[in-house]
């Protein structure tokens, strides 16, 4: 094509009238064919910038949830600690851990724990909120001498369910625990745009003491 147009110039002074369309034509097609590919490579460029924003998303929240799952007992050893896990869509479910650690070498003195994680109203932000307090008859009881601490872990979160596992059940008639689990699975779903990324993390909670 530009050998064509190189032998016009060489060979002629001028340009007839229907070389000239020849060459507009041509360079319109190089322009669109151009226009095509930079139009394909933004278009492509900004779904992959959209998958790995909620990518990360998916993972920033499923490292904090899973720090803090990881913290907490089974039900076993804190009544009410576990049943107090809900479903989390938003706008206005909730999911809470208690877990307690020991202050003292003899285990006799506990400092508990509250996590709370939201999603607020209106927006797609998952929000921890940490506490520090006292535990009894099943109720936590927030230190007023330790204000929470509330921050955003992850952003685009549009769901986070839960499922508690505290046995491997037998398929008899009148199932049976196989196996102790005490597992909490959590799957996390971000959606930025048009794309949406889901993730299911399972976690193990630590032994009683």
């Amino acid at each position: 094509m530009l050998n064509y147009l190189r032998k016009i110039l060489n060979n002629q002074v001028g340009f007839t009238a229907v070389e000239l369309l020849i060459g507009v034509a041509l360079i319109g097609i190089i322009g669109g064919a151009i226009g095509v590919t930079v139009a394909q490579t933004y278009s492509g460029s900004s779904l992959s910038s959209k998958q790995m924003t909620a990518i990360n998303n998916v993972k920033n929240a499923g490292d904090w949830l899973t720090r803090d799952a990881e913290q907490a007992r089974p039900k076993e050893s804190i009544p009410g600690s576990v049943e107090l896990l809900s479903t989390a869509i938003p706008p206005n479910d909730k999911m809470t851990l208690i877990w307690y650690d020991y202050k003292n070498d003899n285990y006799s003195i506990k400092e508990w724990y509250r996590v709370i994680y939201t999603i607020p109203s209106g927006t797609t932000n998952l929000q921890r909120t940490f506490e520090i307090g006292t535990y009894s008859s099943g109720s936590f009881t927030p230190d007023p001498n330790q204000p929470s601490q509330s921050i955003i872990v992850a952003r685009n979160i549009t769901g986070v369910t839960r499922q508690f596992k505290d046995c491997v059940w037998s398929s008899d008639p009148n199932p049976i625990c196989q196996q102790v689990i005490n597992a909490l699975t959590i799957t996390i779903t971000s959606t930025v745009g048009s794309v949406t990324e889901r993730r299911t993390f399972e976690i193990e909670f630590r032994p009683t003491k």
